[in-house]
């Protein structure tokens, strides 16, 4: 081979991989924009768990995104949730009712992740059954969630009270050192009035109650 036909293959060479590379990096960017450019309303995104019983909550997702996307549900807990549909495409502007199970559990906060990518369909996808192989090639997904809290312990002696409009001393030893110190509570009160817990939370403006424990 001569030299001419070497030094026109390194440069035919070196404008391919150029090439290549440029088209990799257009790629990538192409990519970063569509993610930057996803956007997902949700609605409700936040609920308050007052029951350990089973429950169903329903939350409208929509694709607010100028592009198709495909999404995949995921919760902090399987022993907890159950998701019947766990992955499915949106189109834009398209909203899909979204219906989460909580089983009989302990009251406890949780979250639910909705994980997003854009939606480009594959010559072999025949079906939109199971999405979840669109997710192997990319790897760092967009993040949406819907949390689900627990009542703050304030919120949930005013909800027992509430029912019972007195309870036990014992169960909060250090407001009842306050409250007979300052005189609120006698020495011989066994119990808690819903009045006397409000004069305090007034007093001291807490929300949680946990510092009376």
């Amino acid at each position: 081979m001569s030299t001419t036909t070497l030094e026109l293959t390194k440069t035919v060479s070196t404008t391919a991989s150029r090439d290549f590379s440029k088209a990799i990096q257009k790629e990538v960017e192409d990519c970063n924009k569509k993610y930057d450019a996803i956007k997902v309303n949700i609605f409700p995104h936040d609920y308050l768990i007052s029951t350990s019983s089973q429950c169903f909550y329903e939350h409208l997702v929509t694709n607010a995104s100028p592009f198709a996307i495909v999404c995949r549900v995921r919760a902090t807990s399987a022993t907890f949730f159950r998701i019947a549909n766990n992955s499915f495409v949106l189109q834009p502007g398209e909203g899909c009712q979204l219906v989460i199970e909580r089983l009989p559990r302990p009251i406890k906060s949780h979250r639910i992740t909705i994980e997003v990518i854009p939606y480009i369909p594959q010559p072999s996808q025949n079906s939109l059954d199971n999405l979840h192989y669109l997710f192997e090639s990319h790897p760092f997904p967009r993040h949406f969630h819907v949390r689900y809290h627990q009542l703050p312990t304030w919120h949930s002696t005013s909800q027992r009270m509430s029912q019972r409009r007195e309870i036990a001393a014992a169960e909060y030893p250090k407001l009842v050192e306050v409250l007979r110190k300052t005189g609120i509570l006698s020495q011989r009160d066994a119990s808690l009035s819903l009045n006397q817990l409000n004069l305090m939370e007034m007093a001291i403006s807490n929300d949680t109650g946990e510092k009376f424990k």
